[in-house]
Parts: C-alpha cells; sequence; structure tokens
C-alpha cells in the first residue's frame, strides 16, 4: 500500500510529488544559470577534451616558444583538468617538445600559460613555482590529453596549432600543473 502524504499550503493541499517537482526544476533552471554565468566569464568548462573548438583561425590563443633545435607551445590561460600526466620530456621527431609515456608514445606538450624557456643553454622550460625542466627529465601533473591527431584538430583559443613538422605525435598532453621528477 502506498500512502501519499499532503501539505496545507494557506487554505488549499499541495501534493508532495507536485512540491518536489517544483523545487527540482527550480534546482536545475539554478544550476543551467551557474553555468552560463561561467563561461560568459571566460572560464573553460571542466571536461576532459583538451579545448573548445573554434572556426576562426584568426581567435587561435597561446604561443610558441622557439629554442635552439627545439620548439614547444604555451597555453593562453590556465587548465584545470584532472587527467594525470606522466611521462619523460623529450625533443620529439617534428622538433617539438613531447612527454613519452611508459607505452613510448609521445604527447606534444603544450604547458601552462606562465611557462618560458630556460636561459641557460639547456634544452628545456622554465616553469614558476617549479623551476627549470630539461630534456630528460621525468615530469608529472594534471591536465588532459587531446585524443587526435594534432594537425588535424581545428585551431583553438585555448593553444596555438602544433606545427606541421611535429605531425608524427599521437596526442597533445595539455599540462594544468607540472612537477620536475628529475632523471633516471
Amino acid at each position: 500500500m502506498v500512502r501519499i502524504a499532503v501539505a496545507l499550503e494557506g487554505d488549499r493541499l499541495v501534493d508532495p510529488r507536485q512540491a518536489v517537482a517544483a523545487l527540482t526544476a527550480a534546482l536545475l533552471m539554478a544550476l543551467v544559470g551557474c553555468a552560463g554565468d561561467r563561461e560568459l566569464a571566460g572560464d573553460a568548462p571542466a571536461t576532459t577534451s583538451t579545448s573548445e573548438l573554434v572556426a576562426d583561425p584568426s581567435s587561435v590563443g597561446g604561443r610558441i616558444l622557439t629554442g635552439d633545435g627545439f620548439q614547444t607551445l604555451v597555453a593562453a590561460t590556465e587548465v584545470h583538468l584532472l587527467a594525470a600526466l606522466r611521462g619523460q620530456l623529450a625533443i620529439g621527431d617534428g622538433g617539438c617538445l613531447v612527454m613519452r609515456d611508459a607505452q613510448l608514445r609521445s604527447h606534444v606538450v603544450v604547458w601552462p600559460p606562465t611557462v618560458t624557456l630556460r636561459t641557460d643553454g639547456t634544452d628545456g622550460v622554465h616553469v614558476p613555482e617549479v623551476g627549470a625542466i630539461a630534456v630528460g627529465d621525468h615530469i608529472s601533473g594534471s591536465g588532459g590529453y587531446g585524443d587526435t591527431t594534432p594537425t588535424e584538430a581545428p585551431p583553438t583559443r585555448l593553444h596555438p596549432p602544433v606545427p606541421p613538422e611535429c605531425d608524427t605525435e599521437h596526442t597533445i598532453a595539455l599540462f594544468g600543473t607540472v612537477s620536475n621528477l628529475g632523471t633516471d
């Protein structure tokens, strides 16, 4: 036997199912409104994809840093993705910095926006609050992977296009946070 309780509102009875439905609808509208505010504020939605795709190539974000014999990509803004990234920093076949994971797959690295090139003549980058990272160092962090061939992906506002010479790499490793674990 199912019993349905009824609430008294003023001079009329309210079915609890209608009250729950009204509260659920109000809550969903509030959540949708908050999500809309977040996107208007310029924050990227927290997803597992590496970036939001845009059609206009002139709206590409980020920058490419060019060192002596290598280049690397830097994101336009911070990312707050939670995939675990771990591997060894290397210079890939096309001359871009890549992270080689435990399965020896290469991922073109996209660094956080505050990264700069090392100034001591060593191939690598400097990450504020972490320090110098050189080719050969093991790195880890949080971020996300792009699951398409980098040069086939449309331009994004999050990072610059992967240079054509780096098209032999499998994916993009987009770092939000970075740690230097040192060398072997």
